[in-house]
This record gives structure tokens, sequence and C-alpha cells, in this order.
């Protein structure tokens, strides 16, 4: 990653500079540095993985098929099932249900 490729994703994750270098304890003379000539690896994946918590629709999947993000949103609520873990998992999947039939109503009402 590049500097103009770190700006953009701190762009896009909503953070500039200064807050990313508060939110992470770095000195932001570092943060500069990175924006110039881009981060090191361990900051690119700290990056990528604040993509896929933040924005997982937008982070940058391994397959740009047509079906990437059909596939993006049922790996996410494969994730967030997975993390309701065993006990919770009927009222994560009612939760759903409940939430798809009320963006259901909205989009037929508007």
């Amino acid at each position: 990653m590049d500097g103009p490729s770190f700006k953009a994703r701190l762009k896009l994750l909503g953070r500039t500079q200064i807050g990313f270098a508060e939110e992470h304890g770095f000195a932001l003379r570092t943060i500069h540095n990175w924006a110039a000539s881009g981060p090191p690896p361990e900051i690119e994946r700290l990056l990528d993985l604040m993509m896929l918590v933040e924005r997982p629709f937008d982070a940058p999947h391994r397959d740009p098929g047509p079906d990437a993000f059909r596939r993006a949103v049922l790996g996410e609520l494969d994730r967030l099932a997975g993390a309701a873990g065993p006990e919770r998992r009927e009222a994560f999947v009612r939760s759903i249900q409940a939430w798809l039939a009320t963006a259901a109503s909205r989009s037929t009402s508007s």
C-alpha cells in the first residue's frame, strides 16, 4: 500500500490522520510519513481488518464476480451468527427475520 492508498483508506474509514494517530497511539509524524510513502505491512493488515469490521461490503473481496455482493452479505451474516454463539443462534435468526419483514414493509410503502 502506498501513501495515497493509505490516505484513501483512512478517508473511507472516516478517519483523519490526527484521529488515526490518537486512536492507535501513533505519533502524528509517523502517520504523516505513512501518508507520504505508505504504512508497514502490519498497519495495512490493521486497516484491512478495520474495513472488514466497519465497512464489510466495501472491503476488497477476492472474487469481484456478479455474485460478490450476495456472497459478502451471506459471509457477514455467517460471521454474525457465529459471534452470537449456538445459545443465541435462534434469537439471531429471529432478529434477522424481523428486520427483513420491517425492511420489506418499508419498501412496499414507499
